[in-house]
């Protein structure tokens, strides 16, 4: 690399064991090797980000157990083509990252290890073995300016799609670790992120994905997806979950909406999901249901309550988007909206009967000062003495000020306090006989009554809910 821009091994046997510079210091290299060394000053990885290293068809041997390494290096591109066995690639900085998809056994590397990888251009990775581990490392995701990437034997034309990110792994376990994947902020061509993982165990943990994104693909035995950052919209339509061993908290999907993606060729996608208007299209709310219903069974058979709760609010809010945009509703659509609204704003769609109690306070509390204004059989102080009270109170007389104030204010609490207990009455549906109050009052405490026994059934069905799992 100090003396050829592009540097290609083709169907060569390779073993890169870098144990001198695990050992030694970059200047200590320099001084035992006489050769200098293209450094930046105070950097910790050697200087070649004007020139491509590419291998093709070769063989990254597993030489007494040790793991073939390259690494702290600054390259423009690297491309890795047909290769087999086992390597790492460590500290790392570099515009492209290729292991291009030209054949159907692309990549038989059994261990492929990414760690402290720094990019800011192209990632592709098409391979499959036993172990990849993907760790430590940013990936800011740019198209080079003339949309080909210069290789030593050939350009590299496949990103005619605009297809910055794509990934496809078959491996019996993926690990994601403390990553993030980013759209450069200058980019606006790329297509959304694709990843297609095919594995026995996956595991994605501490990650960021910064852009539009396409989760694909199946995990037979277990996927653990947890403490990740996702973009505004993401695409799990063709992740298949395993049976059992599956744990993707909600958490770290409440600032994010599941869309369905229809990824083309030459930069154009669609996005379906994004806006109120596609929540008409029954085909699009069939496979959110069901992908909602797949989230929601596996959280309950787990006794994730916190994150069942979430998913079935979605799938509510789902409900009534799509009753919304419905062109012709009939009477029972309109009802099953407004009651679905209600259940939303009582109780969260039966998952909070906390959110109904609080809410029920405030009803009972906003009626009894309603009824506090009318006659009532159990207030024994009318409310003539109440307004006689206030004006002894106010005008100066042989009682000063503080008597009056006393037997004010303890008329006012007993009138407001019976008011109040009317109202929680009325409410709950406790039964009266006959209603203890005249006027308009009355009908409102008829009314208040048929309320209450309706919000409280609620109340019941979302407490049951919660408690039974």
């Amino acid at each position: 690399l100090t003396k050829q821009q592009h540097v290609f091994f083709m169907k060569q046997r390779v073993s890169l064991v870098e144990e001198g510079l695990a050992r030694y210091s970059l200047e200590e290299i320099e001084k035992r090797t006489g050769v200098p060394l293209p450094l930046q000053p105070g950097d910790s990885v050697f200087d070649f980000s004007d020139r491509t290293l590419e291998f093709l068809g070769c063989s990254f041997e597993n030489v007494l157990g040790a793991v073939n390494q390259i690494g702290n290096l600054s390259v423009k591109s690297m491309n890795i083509m047909n290769c087999t066995g086992v390597l790492k690639l460590l500290n790392l900085r570099v515009e492209n990252l290729l292991f291009p998809r030209f054949t159907s056994d692309n990549h038989y590397l059994r261990v492929l290890q990414l760690d402290r990888i720094k990019l800011h251009g192209v990632l592709k990775i098409y391979a499959h073995g036993s172990r990849i581990d993907i760790e430590n490392s940013s990936f800011t995701i740019a198209l080079p300016p003339s949309g080909i990437i210069n290789l030593a034997q050939n350009n590299y034309l496949e990103l005619d799609d605009n297809d910055g990110l794509s990934l496809g792994l078959n491996y019996d376990n993926i690990n994601f670790y403390n990553s993030s994947f980013e759209k450069d902020a200058s980019e606006n061509k790329l297509t959304p992120f694709d990843l297609k993982l095919e594995a026995k165990n996956i595991k994605m943990v501490n990650n960021s994905f910064g852009y539009i994104m396409q989760l694909r693909g199946f995990a037979s035995e277990s996927l653990n997806i947890k403490w990740n950052k996702f973009p505004k919209f993401i695409d799990f339509f063709q992740l298949r979950f395993p049976e059992f061993e599956c744990y993707i908290p909600f958490a770290q999907f409440e600032q994010s909406n599941f869309v369905r993606l229809d990824i083309r060729d030459l930069g154009v996608y669609e996005v379906a999901g994004d806006s109120a208007g596609e929540y008409n299209d029954e085909n699009l709310v069939d496979n959110l249901t069901s992908f909602y219903k797949r989230l929601y069974d596996n959280y309950r058979s787990r006794a994730d309550l916190t994150s069942s709760n979430h998913i079935y609010v979605r799938l509510k809010e789902l409900e009534i988007a799509h009753l919304k945009m419905k062109p012709d509703k009939d009477l029972e659509d309109r009802m099953r909206l407004r009651l679905n609204q209600l259940m939303g704003f009582y109780t969260d769609h039966a998952t909070s009967p906390g959110k109904a109690i609080i809410i029920s306070f405030y009803i009972v509390l906003l009626f009894g000062v309603f009824y506090f204004f009318f006659p009532s059989e159990w207030d024994k102080t009318g409310k003539k003495q109440l307004v006689e009270d206030f004006k002894i109170f106010i005008n100066k007389n042989e009682h000063g000020y503080v008597k009056p104030f006393f037997k004010m204010t303890k008329g006012f609490l007993l009138s407001f306090l019976n008011a109040v207990t009317l109202s929680m009455n009325a409410f709950i549906t406790l039964g009266f006989g006959s209603i203890p109050t005249t006027g308009l009052a009355r009908y409102v405490c008829v009314f208040q009554g048929v309320l209450g026994w309706f919000l409280l059934s609620l109340f019941t069905v979302a407490l049951l809910n919660q408690v039974l799992l």
